[in-house]
């Protein structure tokens, strides 16, 4: 179970899989130190969360909790399931200047 935030879900998994359209646009993200292993991995996914409530735009002060909390459960049932590595390896200059994370499809 997740907190919902007024049954808002402000989370969203951003995801690519390794030989996909948008592999590029997530791998090109990554801090070049974690390009070197991470270029194997089946899937990429990250984690966004929306800072204002939907129903009245008001800033939620638990948005990162929520996201947070999503992320764990994933986490959780893919580690039930197999094997996994979750790291903070974003290039944050690259994400500011490229963003592509508006470009991808929001699952």
């Amino acid at each position: 179970m997740t907190p919902s935030s007024y049954n808002n879900q402000p989370w969203r998994f951003i995801y690519a899989k390794r030989n996909t359209l948008h592999w590029d646009k997530l791998f090109n993200l990554l801090a070049e130190p974690n390009k070197v292993w991470s270029k194997e991995a089946a899937l990429l996914v990250v984690v966004v969360s929306r800072k204002n409530f939907e129903h009245n735009e008001k800033y939620s002060i638990t948005h990162q909790y929520d996201a947070g909390a999503a992320w764990e459960n994933l986490a959780l049932e893919a580690s039930s399931r197999i094997m996994y590595q979750s790291r903070n390896m974003i290039d944050k200059v690259m994400i500011h200047r490229e963003n592509p994370i508006v470009q991808c499809k929001l699952h």
